[in-house]
C-alpha cells in the first residue's frame, strides 16, 4: 500500500545524500552562487573606485 509519509522521509534522506553531490558538481563547473558574486561585484566597483582616484590624483600632479 502507498504510504506518502513513507515516501516523504525517503525523499528528506535523498536530497540529503544529492545535496554534497549537487554542490560539489555545481563548484567544479563554474556555478557561483548569488551571494558570492555580489561580494565580487562589489569589491571590482571599490577597485575601481580606487583605481580612478589614483589616476585623477597622479593626473592633477602632471597638470601642476
Amino acid at each position: 500500500m502507498f504510504n506518502p509519509l513513507k515516501m516523504a522521509g525517503d525523499m528528506k534522506g535523498m536530497e540529503k545524500m544529492l545535496k554534497p553531490a549537487l554542490e560539489k558538481f555545481m563548484n567544479d563547473s563554474g556555478f557561483v552562487k548569488k551571494a558570492e558574486l555580489e561580494e565580487l561585484k562589489k569589491r571590482v566597483r571599490a577597485r575601481k573606485k580606487v583605481r580612478i582616484a589614483i589616476k585623477s590624483k597622479y593626473l592633477v600632479a602632471l597638470i601642476k
